[in-house]
């Protein structure tokens, strides 16, 4: 079975050049790799046509994620931008940031709607409603509902006492769960507190509503699991068995299994019989789970920079995506599914395109390398042999290790504009991979 292919080039010296690596093929399983900015938020449009990512130096970035086009830049935020999302219809995009604004962007126009203000301390996250008419934002101690025609504030929701990491509306709108040190269910019409859900000794690090809106799961750094009656607060039923911090949860879309990611891997639990199944292959900490939109698979991202895809029904590992360098933090595939995106550490997206087409075992990749080199320096009189040798040994070993396991690995000396480079690249089932650097 025919798996993305991942080839990472890593600089281990400061250098002006960054990297775009995109994998194209006859039956376009494809993976682009989003470099030259730190990204701490990525976000489908609900039609599935474009990628956005937000980070460190300010900028919310638009990408087609067919081609892996970048198509616009959203500027005006100061600081870090960690949280971005989209309305339900794709048309407009919301973007959180530690300068204490709430940004509403016109997606293909790209420009900014409204600028919300008002919270004291930075943004940790923004949600919208499911129908789209209102915005949620949190920060430290307080969540904020906006009009998002307007931009008018429409309830300040206060009773947290520390920051709020996690926000989310349930299926039907009507209430917004915020977490921090503990969950809170609010009224989204009149802004009142519903309950307060305490048990967790530690800060809540994930929750999640089940489909049909009537229970609510969360876990914490305490390694406990609760799931809670929305209607009245009541714990119905706790998951004790994690030995390790639990860091994420996923209701699957039918509702009757939980997944949970921790330090000790990935577990299955039966929402009804509170029965468990722990997922073997994967034992690094996982950062973050979540169910394909079908329901059929589970993408866990983890310690090792490692992407796993599992079949729900049978637990077993169908698929690893190698090519991030850093811990795995966020995941999120597209709404049809047949994308992941996943960032790292090093704050590095990577847009994977799923495929279940079969690589003839006598193919050879036809890999070609695009280099763009700066106006202000000249290139060694060597590049284009060095360049070919390369390819050469990219094709041939990537031919000799597919006939003998069906995947490949292998390390590169290069030496590039007098600078040392090594080229991590990983070869897994693919037939023709383009490298531009820029």
């Amino acid at each position: 079975m025919k798996t993305a292919l991942v080839l990472c080039l890593f600089l281990l010296a400061i250098s002006p050049f960054a990297f775009l690596i995109d994998t194209v093929s006859a039956e376009s399983t494809n993976l682009h790799l989003f470099d030259g900015v730190q990204f701490g938020s990525v976000a489908f449009s609900p039609d599935g046509q474009a990628l956005a990512g937000s980070g460190t130096n300010n900028i919310v970035r638009l990408w087609d994620v067919h081609t892996g086009v970048e198509k616009r830049r959203f500027i005006g935020h100061t600081r870090e931008v960690p949280s971005v999302v989209f309305s339900p219809d794709s048309q407009i995009m919301a973007s959180g940031s530690y300068d204490r604004t709430v940004r509403l962007w016109d997606v293909h126009a790209g420009v900014e709607i409204h600028r919300l203000t008002g919270h004291t301390s930075g943004i940790t996250k923004v949600v919208f409603s499911p129908d789209g008419k209102m915005l949620a934002s949190s920060s430290y101690g307080t969540v904020r509902l906006w009009d998002i025609h307007t931009g008018d504030e429409i309830h300040s929701l206060i009773g947290h006492t520390s920051r709020v990491d996690t926000l989310i509306f349930s299926p039907d709108g009507q209430t917004l769960a915020s977490g921090g040190l503990d969950v809170r269910l609010w009224d989204v019409q009149t802004g009142v507190e519903k309950h307060t859900l305490t048990g967790h000794r530690n800060r809540v690090n994930s929750i999640d509503f089940s489909p049909d809106g009537q229970t609510i799961a969360s876990c914490s750094f305490d390694e406990i699991i609760y799931l809670w009656d929305v209607e009245s607060g009541i714990e119905k039923r706790r998951f004790i068995g994690h030995e390790g911090w639990v860091l994420s949860l996923s209701f699957s879309p039918d509702g009757q299994t939980l997944a949970s990611g921790s330090d000790d891997g990935i577990r299955f639990w039966d929402v009804e019989s509170g029965a468990k199944r722990s997922l073997t292959g994967y034992m690094n900490a996982v950062f973050d789970v979540v169910f394909s939109p079908d329901g059929q698979t589970l993408a866990g991202a983890g310690l090792m920079g490692n992407v796993s895809l599992w079949d729900v029904h049978s637990g077993a590992e169908k698929q690893r995506l190698t090519g991030h360098i850093g811990l795995v933090r966020d995941l999120v595939f597209s709404p049809d599914g047949t994308m992941i995106a996943s960032t790292d550490d090093t704050r590095t997206v990577l847009l994977w395109e799923l495929s279940q087409t079969v690589l003839p075992q006598n193919t050879r990749p036809n890999i070609r390398m695009i280099y763009f080199v700066p106006r202000d320096r000249d290139p060694q009189q060597d590049i284009d042999q060095k360049m070919d040798q390369l390819i050469k040994d990219v094709q041939q070993f990537y031919a000799d290790q597919w006939r003998h396991t069906g995947s490949a690995g292998k390390v590169f000396n290069l030496k590039l504009m007098q600078m040392e480079m090594l080229s991590y690249i990983t070869l897994l089932d693919e037939i023709q991979t383009h490298i531009t650097i820029i």
